[in-house]
């Protein structure tokens, strides 16, 4: 192998099988120091070691997306020493914040398990090694909290790195590890990315991939340090509270388009240029240095692997102008490869033209023979078209050298373009299979595409040259940005396209439905700008396809499969997909009115921006499906099955969520007034910044829910729920009913309580520290051994109410009525009215 590139640049080869098919994945990488330049490749690679050591930063797979890591640590102000602090890193349009303390450990109180206060820090490192984990947690072997052995809590280390959102407020509590860092291989998390690994895959794709892999296991970091396209190169950063003397490090990514050239042995004269896309930024506050990664596949076919490719490395700046292949082939070989070479040493005369001749006929006849064949297959549409017949070259001088016959197939090849492109465009029109159409007829043709220096390989005549090699030139600098825009677009609206799954069908929306109707298989299919309204696709296999504006108003879709299918921008009113397979499904900026899914599958799903009001989802399956910034408002979630299913600055009011299972879901930034959660199951669920009333919790299970600050749950709720070791801090509930409710060894904290009516509700060994109980009607309640410390506690009845042990220091109690209770070894004896 021979590399010829900057002494700036580093790169990696990662010789795969894509597709069953040989490949090097080519990682290029750039170090930008302080001062904004590159550093050199000793002093990068010097530096990479200094920070991980004999750990492995970059896996060399190609991505789908672009992603961020960060590596680090968290620092007190200078001249500090601070308990707790958030760090912030954002690149982009996207940021992520990571809550840091300081040294806890769990204890037991009258109240149960609750930890020490933070320890002052100047520096904590922000790793897996400070995350949630423990020897015993798959998820994170290395990290710190987790506990097995119930009584070997005492004194065990809490996470000091932890979401703000989801914080270990109980040993039971497990959280997903925080961090900026890469998702390890091994962890469940990413092995259940992995797909199939049967028979089928050990027969024709091992050792690579299997073909139904989601491509965010190739991401390797957590999805809210992604975007759903690659990086442009430019774009800002900033992190906070990650430098020991700066409060924030600001900067912008360098700016670098690089570019790739290369050839495979023994064919070195056919150099083709590789797209190289930027998905990996690595930011190093405390240094302020930064690391992005461009990446691109070469196919090596038969060719002896990575030890075959010669390659060529030049570097250019976004904002100044792209050099041509041709250009930079000259830069790489500036005396021309043996064939150009062995070209320039051809015979001249009559006999060269008559091979021209030669040549030509045979281009001509192919060419007649694809437009005869096009014609046939494409129907009236196609066969009115008026295809003109090919323009010869304008012959050269006597003198002319022997002709390159590849090199006259190329330029061919350019010349007819635009009759196939019209071709092509009138074919989709008329909801033809573009692809299927062209296979037959490209096996006759052997046309290359070649770059613009081919045209010197064939030592052609120099007043044709001259002529032309400035047009070809610039055509050619235009190919390859429409080639990057197409490619950016469709990154763009299909995110989680697996690289190395075969290529799409592109079909129209008559070609679907015949296809369909003679039970044709349809996966991995693609439409753009379809009608299907009210089309019957029931039980179609249409895994991994693709739907892009296209009109679905109408169409039944009952049992189809829809495994890892993507739609974008799609119109949904009325389409029914009752009990379809959606497994992975990612649905972008689509809407519809009575959206049928009741009993689907759709675990692991995604909804980005979507709106499904009134949308029927009862017993479907919802299992780590997300919903970000859509609306469900007024959807039937009856019996839904919903572990882990993650609901983010979406609409969820009036939601009807009846004996729904939505364990250890995650409910973030969302309205949610009137919604309805009657013998749902929530165990171990978060609301964070939820805003509503009016809701229904009657008999739920919530045991270990955690409800974060600013979040508001008035007039709602809660007979009869088990709120056991629930976790609610600074919400408010106020006007809520909590009517024989349990909330044994519960947090309360910071709670607006005040109108609440919690007669006989068991609260024994709860903790309301802090909490306002104004105008409470708890009569009755068993608050055995409670916490009331700090709160403010007026007007409120708490007649025939278990009160023994209630530690009241430092509350604020008047005008509390008590007949009746049980206030042994209470304060309150004396405040009885």
């Amino acid at each position: 192998m021979r590399i010829a590139k900057p002494t700036d640049s580093l790169i990696l080869l990662n010789a795969m099988a894509a597709n069953g098919r040989p490949h090097v994945c080519v990682t290029l990488g750039y170090l930008i120091g302080a001062d904004g330049k590159t550093m050199n490749e000793r002093s990068a690679w010097q530096f990479l070691r200094t920070q991980f050591g004999q750990h492995v930063f970059d896996e060399g797979l190609k991505k789908t997306r672009g992603t961020f890591a960060v590596a680090g640590n968290a620092y007190s102000p200078a001249g500090t020493r601070a308990s707790t602090l958030s760090v912030t890193a954002r690149l982009g349009d996207i940021s992520k914040t990571l809550k840091v303390y300081g040294e806890r450990r769990w204890t037991r109180t009258r109240q149960g398990w609750r930890h020490t206060e933070p320890l002052p820090f100047d520096r904590m490192p922000v790793d897996l090694q400070h995350a949630y984990g423990g020897q015993d947690w798959p998820a994170n072997p290395t990290g710190q909290g987790h506990c097995v052995d119930s009584q070997e809590i005492e004194g065990v280390l809490l996470p000091n790195v932890e979401w703000p959102a989801a914080p270990v407020l109980t040993p039971q509590d497990a959280p997903a590890p925080a961090t900026f860092l890469p998702i390890p291989a091994g962890t469940p998390e990413r092995q259940r990315l992995v797909g199939t690994t049967d028979e089928h895959w050990l027969r024709t794709r091992f050792p690579g991939f299997p073909d139904d892999t989601d491509s965010a296991w190739f991401d390797a970091l957590a999805a809210d340090q992604c975007i759903s396209t690659y990086w442009r190169g430019d774009e800002t950063f900033e992190l906070i509270g990650m430098h020991a003397e700066k409060c924030t490090v600001a900067g912008r990514l360098p700016g670098l388009r690089p570019r790739l050239l290369w050839c495979l042995k023994p064919d070195i004269g056919r150099v083709r240029e590789a797209l190289l896309q930027l998905d990996t930024v690595w930011l190093f506050p405390n240094d302020e240095r930064v690391l992005v990664l461009y990446r691109a596949f070469v196919e090596t076919g038969e060719s002896g692997g990575a030890d075959a490719v010669e390659m060529f490395v030049h570097t250019e700046s976004l904002t100044g102008p792209a050099e041509t292949t041709a250009m930079l082939m000259k830069q790489w070989r500036p005396d021309g490869t043996e064939a150009e070479r062995a070209a320039g040493r051809a015979v001249q005369g009559p006999n060269a033209l008559a091979q021209a001749d030669a040549v030509w006929a045979e281009i001509s006849a192919t060419h007649d023979e694809i437009v005869k064949e096009i014609k046939a297959k494409g129907g009236p549409a196609i066969q009115r078209l008026v295809v003109p017949p090919l323009a010869r070259p304008a012959p050269g001088p006597d003198d002319t050298t022997q002709l390159n016959e590849e090199a006259i197939k190329g330029a061919v090849k350019r010349t007819t373009s635009g009759v196939e492109d019209e071709i092509r465009q009138t074919l989709k029109a008329a909801g033809v299979d573009v692809d299927g159409l062209f296979t037959s007829a490209e096996r006759h043709s052997a046309t290359a595409r070649l770059p613009v220096h081919a045209f010197d390989a064939a030592a052609l005549p120099p007043n044709f040259t001259q002529k032309n090699a400035a047009e070809l030139a610039d055509a050619e600098s235009l190919e390859r940005r429409i080639t990057a825009e197409v490619a950016s677009a469709h990154a763009a609206t299909s995110p989680g396209l697996n690289p190395l799954a075969a290529p799409h069908r592109v079909l129209g929306a008559e070609t679907l439905r015949a296809a369909h109707a003679r039970g044709e298989t349809v996966t991995r299919v693609r439409l753009e700008d379809a009608d299907l309204s009210n089309m019957d696709l029931s039980d179609a296999d249409l895994s991994g396809s693709e739907f892009v504006r296209c009109k679905l108003s109408g169409a039944k879709l009952v049992g189809a499969k829809l495994d890892d299918a993507r739609l974008v921008e799609c119109e949904l009113d009325g389409v029914d997909a009752r009990h379809a397979s959606a497994r992975r499904l990612l649905v972008s900026r689509c809407a519809g009115d009575r959206v049928g899914l009741a009993s689907a599958d759709l675990s692991d799903a995604r909804f980005v921006q979507c709106g499904f009001a009134g949308a029927d989802l009862s017993g479907a399956r919802l299992q780590a499906a997300a919903f970000v910034k859509s609306s469900l408002a007024g959807a039937n979630l009856m019996d839904v099955q919903g572990r882990r299913a993650r609901f983010t600055a979406s609409d969820l009011a009036g939601v009807d969520a009846t004996r729904a299972n939505l364990e250890a879901a995650i409910l973030e930034d969302s309205p949610i007034s009137g919604a309805r959660f009657v013998e749902a199951y929530l165990r171990g669920a978060s609301l964070w910044g939820v805003q509503g009333e009016a809701l229904d919790f009657r008999r739920a299970s919530m045991a270990g829910v955690r409800v974060g600050r600013a979040s508001r749950l008035e007039r709602s709720c809660f007979d009869e729920a088990d709120l056991v070791c629930a976790g609610i801090e600074g919400a408010v509930l106020c006007g809520s009913t909590l009517r024989g409710a349990r909330l044994d060894a519960a947090l309360l904290a910071d709670c607006d309580l005040s109108g609440t009516d919690a007669r006989h509700c068991v609260a024994r060994g709860a903790d309301f520290s802090g909490s306002k109980m104004v105008g409470a009607e708890w009569s009755g309640a068993n608050l055995m051994q409670a916490s009331l410390r700090r709160c403010v506690v007026l007007d409120a009845n708490f007649s025939h109410a278990n009160l023994y042990e209630v530690d009241v220091r430092t509350a604020r109690a008047e005008r509390i009525a008590v007949p009746g209770a049980l206030l042994t070894r209470c304060a309150w004896q004396e405040l009885q009215v």
